[in-house]
């Protein structure tokens, strides 16, 4: 039978946190979407292509980091715009196409955060491509 290459003791059991840090992924999915208030937004699926060794010995590469942005110019959409700048999506007066972001590489800091008691991974800037 043929082996499988498994290093058991490099994956979690359950999900953790990603350790602050500059991460390179890349963009898989970008689906824009209604908030809660119902305003547009726009939510990214990037796949982790390469970072900094984390303090649990877990593996970050093929890891999913996600961000949910504000569409809307009311002064929260900064994120959205950092995004655009780093993944160098076409933008211009009447927006863009958000499968543009599709397969777009770039640069992101992460940050840990709590949230309802719940620590987890924030990102915090866009970094840029490259």
């Amino acid at each position: 039978m043929p082996r499988v290459g498994f290093n058991r003791e490099k994956v979690a059991t359950e999900w953790r946190p990603f350790d602050d840090g500059e991460y390179e992924v890349e963009v898989h999915n970008a689906e824009p979407y209604q908030s809660k208030a119902g305003k547009p937004a726009l939510k990214l699926d990037m796949i982790v292509l390469s970072g900094p060794d984390q303090a649990d010995g877990s593996d970050v590469i093929g890891r999913h980091l996600f961000d949910n942005m504000s569409a809307v110019d009311d002064g929260n959409a900064f994120s959205l715009a950092m995004a655009i700048d780093c993944f160098q999506v076409p933008c211009d007066e009447e927006g863009f196409d958000s499968d543009d972001f599709i397969g777009c590489t770039g640069r992101v800091e992460t940050v840990q955060e709590e949230f309802e008691g719940v620590v987890r991974t924030k990102i915090d800037k866009y970094l840029g491509s490259g």
